[in-house]
This record gives structure tokens, C-alpha cells and sequence, in this order.
């Protein structure tokens, strides 16, 4: 089985970019950054201990 993976393009998401907490909250979005154990891992969608 072949497959290829692709990332999503960022222009539907383009005008989030620049928001406050607060703004992104207002749209449901909220800005995670990824680099502690517990977070899931994103190739295999495993939670990480």
C-alpha cells in the first residue's frame, strides 16, 4: 500500500495568524505549542506518557 502524506495549506487559516488568546478564543481556536510529554504524537496519534 502507497500513500503520501500532506500538510494542510495555510491560507484558510491565514486570518488567525496574527490573533490575541482572546480573538483566537472568539473563533473556538486556541494556540498550542507541542513540547512536553502528554501531548499526542501527531505521525502515529498515540498519546505519549
Amino acid at each position: 500500500m502507497s500513500y503520501r502524506i500532506r500538510g494542510l495549506s495555510p491560507a484558510p487559516f491565514a486570518h488567525l495568524f496574527g490573533l490575541s488568546e482572546a480573538e483566537l478564543a472568539k473563533h473556538g481556536a486556541e494556540r498550542v505549542t507541542a513540547h512536553n510529554a502528554g501531548h499526542g504524537c501527531y505521525a502515529g496519534l498515540i498519546e505519549r506518557a
